[in-house]
């Protein structure tokens, strides 16, 4: 499958979100299933504009929120 670059990026990324969320919840992280879902229901076109926004600084990773959930 010929896959945009940043769509691979926001992939590692969001696992990165996801590990830091779990960890802060104390729950276990999902199984591989889960990401297949994920990106199933978020576009190509969606992953990448959020990775280049990311990447660009328009995004901020802002850790975790409130209620322990990773913060944008």
């Amino acid at each position: 499958m010929n896959v945009p670059d940043d769509t691979q990026i926001f992939a590692q990324t969001f696992r990165v979100w996801i590990r830091r969320t779990c960890r802060e919840w104390n729950v276990e992280l999902p199984p591989e299933s889960y990401y297949s879902e994920v990106y199933a229901r978020l576009p190509v076109g969606l992953r990448t504009t959020l990775e280049f926004g990311y990447k660009q600084g328009l995004l901020l990773d802002a850790g975790k929120s409130k209620t322990g959930s990773a913060g944008f």
